[in-house]
């Protein structure tokens, strides 16, 4: 149908003219397509009018779920379902409703509707199911439960195992993640080249996470070296455009931590790519999955148990992870948050990531700055931040004020001290899962850091030959 122009001069708070399209085919094929090119306003629209001519389609509610995610719309599923109840097959009903309210991170609320949907409670679905919720509060044990009823009732994609290492890495039980794959590389057809590589690229990050940083850094070359000889085409096709639905989330994250800050006078500060987004584009990075923050030396352990023992947080920091950072998860909305101990030293603030052993891992240091109380009108929330902040950011990006999507602050950052042996393993691990995936760009920026650092190779040049 063609768009329908509307004359909206006689408002009196526009002279302007809209151009407003009135229809997309209702297909699922169509909000795919609008999906895909990041149009999730319209793949919303069309979703939901698509739901709403068949509601009884679970299939249908599931992509209406999906486009809703994306626009940080998951209360309008909630509500839609609620207004279409009686048109709705009671078991459709309440797992849609589950899907949301698990969205929503109303935990309570997801667990009512799956217990009302009526699953068999020794079904795949039901397990599947449980696993969610399991994650979702960090029960890493009963959400590995779950998957292992799963796996023993059916055959299962890689996408499955590919969630339990996930749950064998934050529990620092490496060694049940190499069995897993000497398992798996057996059932594995020999020409599916993707999934042996992937098998393989976790090979190495469990070397690496084992701190076995020679061993690491031997297999992700020999996957990059296969790669570069025979490419995989295509071997990951992501979605076009941010994840819309973080925004909100991360919002909700930082006025929790706000309210904390607040409430126990706790010195916690934006850091790295937090302060950066918020800076130079007035809100965070849309593609940002974790929140930066600091605190200054002995005031570290306090606060990160502060917010431990707090109703938002739990700590997620696998087993003998690194001394003066840890990872917290924020528990509505998944959220990662990251808390480094900036230790003062003369003149200059030092930022360590360092092994139980005491090895240094990573370093970066900082010429010494103040803390600074700042509002964002975005956020709607008063923060502190490094003081002068310009300083800060430029010792860390160099040029912070041009955007640069390729550069990856863990790796590269300005102010590092050295490439370290855990920081050149990680490199090439980066550089395997960006050739993997197709994202050349990104491998090309992470060869160029490594050039810029000292490192000269074969492979190296092989691999900017490639690119």
């Amino acid at each position: 149908m063609a768009a329908r122009e509307v004359n909206l001069a006689a408002s009196p708070k526009t002279t302007a003219w809209a151009l407003i399209p009135m229809s997309n085919p209702l297909t699922p094929a169509c909000v795919h397509t609008l999906f895909e090119k990041a149009e999730f306003i319209q793949a919303h629209a069309t979703a939901l009018s698509l739901f709403a001519e068949n509601p009884n389609d679970y299939e249908n509610g599931l992509l209406f779920l999906r486009c809703a995610i994306f626009i940080e719309r998951v209360d309008s599923v909630i509500a839609v379902l609620n207004d279409c109840a009686a048109q709705l097959a009671p078991q459709n009903f309440h797992l849609l409703m589950f899907q949301a309210q698990l969205c929503s991170g109303n935990v309570k609320a997801a667990w009512q509707h799956l217990h009302l949907a009526g699953l068999a409670q020794d079904s795949v679905a039901f397990h599947e199911c449980a696993y969610r919720i399991a994650l979702q509060e960090h029960d890493l044990s009963a959400a590995l439960l779950h998957l292992e009823v799963v796996e023993r009732q059916s055959e299962l994609p890689l996408a499955h195992f590919l969630k339990k290492f996930e749950i064998f890495k934050l529990q620092g039980a490496y060694r049940q993640i190499q069995q897993q794959i000497a398992f798996l590389q057996h059932r594995i057809a020999p020409d599916d080249r993707v999934t042996h590589a992937r098998l393989r690229l976790w090979q190495a990050g469990v070397a690496h996470n084992e701190h076995q940083f020679a061993q690491s850094l031997s297999l992700s070359e020999q996957l990059i070296r296969e790669l570069l000889a025979q490419p995989i085409p295509s071997a990951n096709k992501r979605v076009a455009g941010s994840k819309g639905w973080t925004r909100q989330r991360q919002h909700q994250v930082i006025k929790d931590i706000e309210r904390l800050t607040l409430m126990h006078q706790l010195p916690l500060f934006l850091v790295a790519g937090s302060v950066l987004a918020l800076v130079r584009e007035g809100d965070f990075f849309l593609s940002d999955k974790d929140i930066d923050l600091a605190v200054f030396d002995a005031d570290f352990e306090p606060a990160t148990e502060l917010l431990i023992n707090s109703p938002y947080f739990d700590d997620v920091s696998p087993p003998n992870y690194f001394l003066g950072y840890k990872q917290l998860r924020h528990r509505a909305t998944g959220f990662t948050v990251d808390v480094t101990r900036y230790q003062s030293k003369g003149q200059y603030r030092h930022a360590i990531w360092q092994h139980v052993s005491g090895e240094v891992l990573r370093e970066t240091v900082f010429a010494k700055f103040a803390l600074r109380e700042t509002f964002f009108p975005s956020l709607r929330c008063r923060l502190l931040i490094p003081d002068p902040v310009e300083d800060y950011l430029t010792s860390m990006y160099g040029d912070w004020r041009t955007p640069n999507s390729y550069f990856d602050s863990v790796v590269a950052a300005c102010n590092l001290n050295c490439i370290t042996p855990f920081l050149h393993s990680l490199s090439f691990i980066k550089i395997a899962d960006a050739l993997l995936n197709g994202q050349h760009q990104k491998a090309k920026a992470s060869v160029k850091h490594l050039h810029d650092a000292g490192f000269q190779s074969l492979l190296l040049t092989q691999i900017d030959d490639f690119l």
